[in-house]
């Protein structure tokens, strides 16, 4: 298993909340000085896969089927991506 993401220099919304959650925020600019800056990638497609429908609204799917939705943000986590964007795909 990959380290959580605040170990690998990213910030991830579900480690380190609370009071000590402050320390493991990054100052982007400084970070992307000394390494690459990895995003998500396409949310569409997995979404797609995992069963939307054509027509389907994919922002509902935030409601109805939030644990595909962490499922595929954990993914891009556990895949090195440093910052992973909300489902807007629709």
């Amino acid at each position: 298993m990959a380290a959580p993401a605040a170990q690998r220099g990213g910030f991830c919304p579900g480690e380190g909340l609370g009071r000590e959650g402050a320390r493991h925020i990054m100052d982007i600019l400084s970070f992307m000085k000394e390494q690459l800056l990895f995003l998500d990638g396409g949310m569409g497609t997995l979404l797609q896969e995992r069963g939307l429908a054509p027509g389907e609204l994919p922002e509902r799917w935030n409601l109805t089927h939030a644990s595909e939705i962490a499922a595929i943000h954990r993914a891009y986590y556990e895949a090195g991506s440093h910052v992973v964007l909300t489902n807007t795909f629709g």
